[in-house]
């Protein structure tokens, strides 16, 4: 009868939009999924890269130290340097010079 075809026909349909339901959230898990894998991908690599980053960072600062410490030793040095020239050629030098200023 034609009521019969008829539900029959609407069942088919029903069936079809829901199975395109089910294909649908099944795409729509499959894209989440593949999302969270690259993102989670991409956290890995930046975790990565922040680990990279500090040890550079650490490097750095310890070179800075190690140059700061050098700078610090060289600048004893100078003033070192600067002390023996005063005492061996400046010093000498102005006691000269008083000396040849009571002369005249």
């Amino acid at each position: 009868s034609a009521q019969a075809r008829q539900l029959g026909r609407q069942a088919r349909e029903a069936e079809e939009a829901a199975r395109l339901r089910v294909a649908d959230a099944e795409a729509s898990r499959a894209a989440a999924a593949f999302a969270q894998r690259r993102a989670e991908e991409r956290a890995d690599s930046c975790a990565e890269k922040f680990r990279t980053s500090e040890v550079k960072l650490a490097r750095a600062e310890a070179e800075l130290g190690e140059l700061r410490s050098e700078l610090d030793a060289r600048a004893r040095g100078l003033v070192s340097e600067r002390r023996r020239v005063e005492q061996a050629v400046v010093a000498p030098l102005r006691e000269e010079l008083e000396a040849l200023r009571h002369q005249a």
